[in-house]
């Protein structure tokens, strides 16, 4: 691969999917790359910052989250980097931006289009409270982080072909749109993302 990592960014509301298909992408792509992951889960569980309706504790996740990405972006160790969060408001995506602008980046966008699968899915984790990331797996906070988010789509590095964009239907575990082409500088690996993230197993 080149000189800097390949980066696969997770983007979407809670519940549609993003970390389930972050691990099966670690799972998979670390049979054949170095892969590193970075999940702005494991810094809320490292700090304790469970108050999802704090903006502070939601910043100070972000930041801790974008110095991790550098960090691990300037050992040139990895070949794959792959960040996991909701990433709903445009200025937290553009920080993650301006750090990984010379890699070739890979934007998985999670949805579910029936509102009732999130609802499922919320309430099956409010059974598993023990873990701390499942006592604020409420609908309200889904609609809050829904409401407040700013579309991706709008953003510049989309907008320009800069970045590799898929958009994933979690619900039917299908890929409805990707804007790959023959610029793509690793349309074998592009094809790999895609394949795992249709993979049932």
């Amino acid at each position: 691969m080149g000189e800097k990592p390949n980066v696969i960014m997770m983007y979407g509301y809670p519940a549609t999917g993003k970390t389930f298909l972050a691990k099966k992408l670690e799972n998979f792509l670390s049979k054949k790359y170095k892969v590193a992951s970075i999940a702005t889960l494991d810094f809320r569980k490292k700090l304790n910052l469970f108050d999802l309706e704090s903006e502070e504790q939601r910043e100070m996740v972000y930041n801790f989250t974008a110095e991790k990405i550098a960090e691990e972006l300037n050992k040139k160790y990895y070949d794959i980097i792959i960040i996991d969060g909701n990433f709903n408001k445009k200025s937290r995506r553009e920080k993650i931006y301006s750090i990984i602008w010379e890699s070739e980046i890979y934007l998985i966008h999670c949805f579910v289009s029936n509102e009732e699968i999130i609802k499922e899915r919320m309430e099956k984790r409010q059974k598993e409270k023990e873990l701390p990331e499942n006592k604020a797996s409420t609908m309200e906070l889904y609609h809050l982080i829904k409401y407040l988010g700013e579309d991706i789509n709008g953003d510049e590095i989309i907008a320009s072909g800069r970045a590799n964009l898929i958009l994933f239907n979690s619900e039917k575990n299908v890929v409805e749109h990707s804007n790959f082409d023959e610029a793509s500088k690793n349309r074998d690996l592009a094809r790999e993302i895609i394949s795992i993230c249709e993979n049932n197993s």
